[in-house]
């Protein structure tokens, strides 16, 4: 969601609360789009980040932290010698513009006291850090503007500032729903956006959503609707005048999808946070962790996927082979027919027509021309030897070949379900070992790293349950952690985790029912069948678990087992964890 006027309104409103009369400590510059403040107020230490990266444009404190480049950038040198140990005198903001405007006195070389203003201007791709001094001359920005980029308006060094060019928009605290008249052809929600300065596409969309005017222009409304618009209006201006804030996050298919100072009534599932600043802070990291994991994934994926498409084709081939069973008899009942009729064989033909004594038919034989019957005769038990092999061969890889597919189905599930970046190198770390991904050579030798606790859940009645993350963690839940006594649980016929119900007591004969119905609702969770309603879920104690020889991490055979049929539960997942 951009950065709208509203929004902007909020952040300020807390950034003055907790930053004027900070003082700023050090100024740091991780990505070249990016700049950390640190600052201190009121004996705190806050960290205050601003971006300047177009899809991303934002102002907010945060607690996370950074690796910064060994060499700071030209900017960074530049922010630190100007503004560097100054003091916030104020922080300000002008009509709902995504303009912000921190005022802050700073010694110069001098030693003298001087005011600079930090300009940051959060408008979409033109986004910018701009520093003037009290003259308001610019001493210069993150992003130069020169002629050849804007004829309107230009940000270099030595030329006075100027704001944006107008947008031609009426202020909240000015705006009747009289003025809509301008756009009436157009749908509500368009008509309020060019009319409105600060509003943004989403708050546009709850306005007339409140309102139950959906897909309605202003030309189509009785004066009742115009009337339920404008409360409708007058509720959100009211909030925002008087900063009734409610900082939400915005979730989608349970992953974060937005945020907003005010909760949005048309989408079904929020989380209200403490402040504004918490809100942006939580959203950016939930998106730039899903980001890192999307990018670590990416090549991951693509060798999952590549070898998976070679088990498939090696299936089709091996299944072809076995199922050949009509030519390897052909070839060993020619090789015997030609044999038992030598004595009318010619070979000045292409053709031998014999008697098949199997079925008494005549059958025509292809032979080689010029070739005596003995040669021809072994000729098709060669090729009935070589077809026999191939199919003894087949029998043994397409076991292998279904084994090692399924082996990456449930990498490749598992993959899916990363949650953190983490997680993800632990995958990469499972097909180094397997030998799928090539390892880089070091002369460093590496530190093993200490196997994580395998995810906790407590049932209702009080057990405890682990699930495994990935393969490695599955055969170390199964075969290290767990006792001979305890309950293993998995999908049936299913890629997912190893899942694990603990005795309480060694003495204890039974599970309980309840347990075991949630433990296999937790199985049925972590199984690539999450979505796909009520499946079987197995289950047996470990000491009928066995590990094949030779087999890929996470896969076992059991053949003692019972069955219970759950459906996965988000709410259940929830209430369970411990």
């Amino acid at each position: 969601m951009p950065f709208d006027g509203i929004a902007t309104k909020c952040i300020i409103s807390e950034l003055q609360e907790k930053l004027i009369g900070g003082k700023i400590q050090n100024i740091y510059m991780p990505e070249k789009d990016e700049i950390l403040f640190s600052i201190h107020t009121y004996g705190k230490n806050n960290l205050l980040v601003v971006s300047v990266n177009p899809s991303c444009s934002r102002i907010h404190l945060t607690k996370r932290k950074k690796v910064n480049p060994i060499t700071p950038p030209n900017f960074c040198m530049f922010l630190r010698k100007h503004i560097g140990s100054g003091k916030i005198v104020d922080i300000k903001f002008h009509d709902y513009e995504r303009i912000i405007d921190f005022i802050i006195e700073a010694r110069n070389e001098l030693g003298d006291l001087q005011i600079k203003r930090m300009i940051i201007e959060l408008t979409g791709r033109n986004t910018n850090i701009i520093i003037t001094n009290h003259q308001n001359i610019v001493l210069d920005a993150l992003k130069h503007i020169d002629e050849e980029i804007s004829s309107k308006r230009q940000i270099m060094p030595a030329r006075e500032y100027s704001l944006p060019p107008s947008q031609n928009k009426i202020l909240m605290t000015d705006f009747t729903i009289e003025h809509l008249e301008k756009f009436k052809s157009r749908l509500l929600e368009q008509a309020l956006l060019a009319t409105i300065k600060g509003f943004s596409p989403a708050i546009c969309q709850e306005i007339v959503f409140t309102a139950n005017l959906e897909n309605k222009s202003y030309e189509q409304l009785t004066p009742l609707q115009k009337q339920s618009l404008s409360d409708s209006f007058k509720k959100i201006k009211e909030k925002v005048i008087s900063e009734q804030y409610t900082p939400c996050l915005i979730y989608n298919n349970n992953q974060v999808k937005d945020f907003y100072p005010l909760v949005l009534t048309k989408y079904k599932k929020t989380t209200p946070m403490e402040s504004f600043n918490e809100t942006l802070d939580q959203y950016y990291y939930l998106k730039d962790t899903r980001e890192r994991i999307n990018q670590k994934q990416g090549d991951i994926r693509r060798i999952l996927s590549k070898n998976i498409e070679r088990c498939h084709k090696k299936i089709i081939i091996h299944e072809k082979n076995i199922n050949n069973q009509t030519s390897l008899d052909k070839f060993k009942l020619f090789g015997e027919l030609i044999t038992a009729n030598l004595y009318q064989f010619d070979k000045n033909k292409d053709k031998i027509n014999v008697l098949n004594y199997y079925t008494n038919e005549q059958i025509s034989i292809p032979i080689e021309k010029g070739r005596d019957a003995s040669f021809n005769a072994q000729r098709y038990f060669k090729k009935y030897k070589k077809a026999k092999s191939a199919a003894l061969y087949s029998n043994k890889q397409l076991v292998l070949s279904v084994r090692e597919l399924s082996y990456l189905e449930s990498v490749l599930h598992n993959l899916s379900t990363c949650q953190t970046p983490d997680e993800v190198d632990e995958i990469k770390e499972e097909l180094m070992t397997t030998e799928y991904i090539k390892r880089k050579k070091s002369r460093l030798k590496k530190k093993k790293k200490a196997i994580r606790p395998p995810l906790k859940y407590i049932s209702s009645e009080g057990y405890e349950i682990y699930v495994g993350r990935n393969n490695i963690e599955n055969d170390y839940l199964t075969f290290t952690f767990a006792n001979s006594r305890d309950l293993w649980l998995h999908a049936q016929k299913i890629p997912g985790s190893h899942v694990i119900i603990r005795k309480k007591d060694k003495k204890e004969e039974f599970f309980p029912d309840n347990t075991i119905t949630e433990a296999a609702i937790i199985a049925a969770y972590h199984s690539k069948a999450r979505n796909s309603g009520q499946i079987a879920v197995d289950y047996s104690e470990i000491k009928n678990i066995k590990r094949p020889n030779n087999a890929p991490p996470g896969f076992v055979n059991y053949f003692t087992y019972f069955s219970a049929y759950a459906t996965s539960d988000e709410g259940t997942i929830n209430l369970l964890k411990g």
